[in-house]
């Protein structure tokens, strides 16, 4: 009974964990900025470069990090973030569509 009672008790701390937020969370109006700024950059190197270069070109790798930069996070920090973010579909949706509108907005500046 004590061992349930312990694994149980370990088991609950664990998921307890797993929610916190990251201790350098990207807050959610600069992901916004940074992910709409990922996005572009990957859709002009998609239609340049071809889609399976998003992931293995140097180049791209490199932009990635003057992304970062600009925004002056880690990659780590993003990386936490989104997965954060991964975990909260709900917030995660919300940066999603307010990403999509930003791009809207600059695709029609563009027109």
């Amino acid at each position: 009974m004590n061992r349930i009672i312990a694994i149980s008790a370990i088991f609950l701390l664990l998921c307890a964990a797993c929610d916190r937020k990251p201790k350098c969370l990207i807050e959610e109006p600069q992901m916004v900025a940074l992910l709409t700024d990922a996005y572009q950059l990957e859709g002009f190197y998609a239609v340049e470069r071809g889609m399976d270069s998003i992931i293995t070109d140097p180049v791209i790798v490199a932009t990635y990090d003057s992304i970062f930069a600009k925004h002056g996070v880690t990659q780590q920090q993003f990386d936490e973030s989104m997965a954060y973010y991964m975990r909260h579909a709900d917030k995660y949706e919300l940066i999603h569509k307010q990403v999509v509108e930003k791009l809207d907005e600059k695709l029609k500046e563009m027109h």
